[in-house]
């Protein structure tokens, strides 16, 4: 093999350095190379770019040779057709402060697609403003609802989501759509930078059935919608999976509330509202994360229901442990339910994480949970 390479250079070489007073067809050897290094000269500069196969920002490149297209809609009640492509609030940059409700719709731009992944770059909406009964944790104000022809249910989120994601299922027909309803009721400054991605169903990226987020990769930052909000509480009624795929070579991952904020993990168990222990499985009540056969790491309790405001596999721990899980495949349910008071003015916690399989309505108090991710 290495002399073949090497014949292929001499060859390159030998075929521009040649230089003889020889004719072909009548036309000297000195002749071909000069005009064949004019020809050079007009093509060269296209010959030697090359492009990386990533996203690219909206300018000119290359001199001016190249334009970089991204398509932006950012106009009410507009229809997406193209693979990554972006839904921007009306007059984005500027913040949107009408009270109109907006919608956009999302269509296959080939029948082969299975899902719809949006990326929030931005996504700034009023968030839940309640704190008694009926209404704490709910997004009373401003939401943003997302529908599709396949029937997927999934959670209503406002607040603060920049960094988040979800997917959604775009169905087995090929006209399948997503629909994304922003409506506002009250005052305010909202933006959003949406970014659509079209994922075939034969992609190996492809998400697994039923899960609202996927993420990829050794490590990495779960958190629950609204984290980041101005008031980071969690959100009412949320009842969705994150899964995490299984890299090559690793068998088990482990979660470990992260060390700010703090609290970090705060789910509300069974009405008592004390979130300064553990709780687990029938304990846990009203929110709480599912992490199936998870166990503080050289444990012997497999547990699958976390809550309160320590993150460990026993009833009553005060003191955070990490949580590993070797059950394949890696998921995560989140489960909180309809909003409820907070009892005589307690202060309401953040967000969470968790699944919700099997498990009816009952009631919600608040909480949050950021975990980082790692596998081993």
């Amino acid at each position: 093999m290495k002399g073949y390479r090497l014949l292929c250079v001499i060859f390159i070489l030998f075929h521009g350095l040649c230089s003889s007073s020889q004719e072909i067809n009548g036309t000297s050897n000195k002749a071909l190379m000069e005009k064949r290094a004019r020809e050079k000269k007009i093509l060269n500069i296209f010959s030697v770019v090359q492009f990386r196969n990533s996203p690219c920002q909206s300018t000119m490149t290359l001199v001016g040779f190249g334009v970089c297209c991204v398509f932006m809609i950012s106009t009410c009640g507009a229809t997406v057709t193209r693979n990554c492509s972006y839904i921007k609030n009306p007059g984005f940059p500027t913040a949107y402060t009408d009270t109109a409700s907006c919608t956009f719709t999302i269509a296959k731009c080939d029948p082969s697609v299975c899902d719809f992944r949006l990326d929030f770059d931005q996504f700034t909406l009023n968030g839940p403003s309640g704190t008694l009964e009926l209404n704490e944790g709910d997004c009373n104000t401003d939401s943003l609802t997302s529908t599709t022809t396949s029937g997927q249910v999934t959670p209503v989120i406002c607040g603060g989501n920049a960094g988040q994601h979800i997917y959604l299922d775009a169905g087995d027909s090929a006209t399948g759509t997503a629909a994304l309803n922003f409506a506002f009721t009250d005052a305010g400054s909202r933006i959003w930078d949406i970014k659509v991605t079209q994922i075939p169903c034969s992609a190996n990226y492809k998400r697994p059935d039923g899960c609202l987020q996927y993420h990829t990769g050794i490590d990495g930052r779960l958190t629950t919608f609204n984290f980041d909000g101005v008031v980071p509480q969690h959100l009412d009624a949320q009842q969705y999976n994150v899964c995490i795929r299984q890299e090559e070579g690793y068998c088990c991952i482990t979660y470990t509330p992260c060390a700010t904020p703090t609290p970090s993990f705060a789910l509300d168990p069974a009405g008592e509202n004390d979130l300064s222990k553990a709780m687990v499985d029938a304990m846990c009540m009203e929110d709480f994360i599912r992490i199936e056969e998870g166990r503080c790491v050289g444990s012997l309790n497999g547990r699958n229901i976390f809550c309160g405001g320590i993150l460990s596999d026993a009833n009553d721990a005060e003191a955070n442990c990490p949580i590993q899980d070797c059950t394949q495949p890696f998921q995560v349910g989140v489960f909180t339910n309809a909003a409820i008071a907070v009892a005589n003015g307690v202060t309401v916690a953040n967000g969470n994480r968790g699944e919700n399989q099997g498990f009816p309505p009952t009631k919600d108090k608040g909480g949050t949970m950021t975990c980082s991710i790692v596998l081993k």
